[in-house]
């Protein structure tokens, strides 16, 4: 929701490193950009998964993908977000 973004989004990086630990669901915006009829568009959309691993404090998360794949990424992040409802899969 969006009080939820805004909420996740005032958090201090200190703040936010704190409370993130493994078994917990993100959401991480990618962008897509494609040519359609010659014209460059970017589309953004969200991909969900679980955080797997935390190092360095929070500095660091390991997410593990619905579909499969898996990265290690800086924490935090504008385009990572906690799940606040737990609600499993997302598209």
């Amino acid at each position: 929701t969006p009080s939820t973004l805004a909420h996740i989004r005032s958090l201090s990086p200190a703040a936010a490193r704190s409370s993130v630990s493994p078994g917990l669901r993100v959401k991480v915006r990618f962008v897509k950009k494609a040519n359609v009829n010659g014209r460059l568009t970017r589309k953004l959309k969200w991909y969900g998964g679980v955080v797997s691993g935390v190092a360095d404090g929070g500095k660091r998360i390991k997410i593990q993908y619905d579909d499969g794949t898996s990265e290690v990424t800086e924490f935090p992040e504008k385009d990572i977000v906690i799940d606040d409802r737990g609600n499993g899969r997302h598209a």
